[in-house]
């Protein structure tokens, strides 16, 4: 039985930042969250289960990215940055703490790689870059959504859009939150394409890049983590469907 597990990020860009804001109500610092469910694909059984959350950061490299990307400047050391995108996922093994798989470890803001990047080993929706495996986002994806805490009647009024997940229309500026989707397919990233082979998942990285094509050619220095998550360790094999919706907040 193929069991589909969807993986739902909040990763909250002013959520994860150090910023503070400050007002009457006091300090604050709210935190992003990722929410992990599964789902059954065969069967009659469609539901889905919780299985555990976890917090989720934007890592100091991925800040110095939208800095550069904002002023569309690139510092003399990191040449052609402000041109790069989120465009890739990768999953990695290191995200429990050693000896207790299933509690996930803090990801922390000097992060800049996965602490155990981990393979795809089938499939065609990934490139090998340096000798790791990055998987691009679902057809369709990114998505913009509205964001549920601006009011709407607040803001300008001329520009209108409709949210692609619940069909309502909205004003352009409540538009604040990208939705990336990944699936990784039941022969995905199960570490090795044997019979009863698996990888035990517990992070994953949201990068960027040049470019977004699986047919590209990427340098070893193209491939830039922006951020990174870690979650209760999750047995991939063929037995299983990952679909990652990870949010972001501006």
């Amino acid at each position: 039985m193929v069991k589909r597990i969807p993986i739902q990020i909040n990763d909250n860009q002013k959520r994860n930042m150090r910023d503070k804001v400050t007002g009457l109500g006091g300090e604050f610092q709210p935190k992003g969250k990722v929410r992990i469910h599964e789902r059954k694909i065969e069967g009659t059984d469609k539901k889905l289960y919780f299985v555990t959350e976890s917090n989720n950061l934007i890592v100091y490299r991925g800040r110095n990215w939208l800095l550069q990307r904002a002023f569309n400047n690139d510092m003399d050391n990191r040449a052609n940055w402000k041109d790069k995108y989120l465009s890739w996922l990768a999953v990695g093994t290191g995200g429990a703490v050693s000896g207790s798989p299933l509690e996930p470890s803090s990801p922390e803001l000097p992060n800049f790689e996965l602490n155990n990047h981990g393979t795809m080993n089938a499939g065609t929706r990934f490139v090998t870059v340096d000798g790791k495996d990055y998987h691009n986002f679902d057809t369709g994806y990114p998505k913009f959504l509205n964001d549920p805490d601006v009011e709407n009647d607040d803001l300008a009024t001329g520009c209108t859009a409709v949210d692609p997940e619940d069909g309502q229309t909205y004003r352009c500026d409540k538009f604040l939150i990208g939705l990336i989707k990944v699936t990784l397919t039941s022969a995905e990233a199960n570490g090795g394409t044997e019979a009863g082979d698996y990888q035990d998942i517990s992070e994953a990285g949201l990068y960027i890049s040049p470019s977004n094509s699986l047919s590209a050619s990427f340098g070893a220095d193209d491939m830039s983590l922006f951020a990174r998550v870690c979650f209760s360790t999750i047995r991939k094999d063929i037995n299983r469907e990952l679909i990652f919706s990870w949010y972001l907040y501006f």
